[in-house]
């Protein structure tokens, strides 16, 4: 438990706010991480709005178990999908600009760093043969 300290300069007294532990303190202030460099290194959109690690992860934690399926609706760069992979779920992730589904690969690369230390991840270098090219996904065929 921590204290917020709010001075009101019209009051003498000082007022001191408790915070609950169970809040979710998580910014989004990189701005050089690795999904960002290989989307500027592949000339990809970036998107913009992207969640940190931390807003997922609290909710895959506590909403599911290992082996269960998380649907992220509006994927974006996929954080939940990455983070969801890392925590030993299976993910489903729906976007529907492309250019965000291409840039989300980066973020299952074997050079992009793990987004958490878990004793049950398990982040496997992907091979050649389990490559998925965003054309053979259903979603792209004609």
């Amino acid at each position: 438990m921590g204290d917020i300290f709010v001075f009101d300069e019209n009051n003498p007294d000082n007022l001191y706010i408790p915070i609950s532990s169970n809040v979710i303190s998580a910014s989004n202030t990189s701005s050089n991480d690795y999904y960002q460099k290989r989307c500027k290194e592949e000339g990809v959109k970036r998107h913009p709005a992207r969640f940190p690690q931390a807003l997922p992860e609290f909710f895959i934690n506590f909403c599911t178990e290992v082996g269960d399926i998380v649907l992220d609706p509006f994927a974006g760069s996929n954080m939940t999908g990455r983070v969801a992979e890392t925590l030993d779920r299976k993910w489903i992730a729906i976007e529907i600009e492309e250019e965000y589904i291409k840039g989300s690969k980066f973020r299952f690369e074997s050079e992009s760093t793990a987004v958490m230390a878990t004793e049950s991840a398990n982040i496997a270098k992907v091979t050649e043969k389990e490559k998925t090219e965003i054309s053979d996904l259903p979603l792209f065929k004609k």
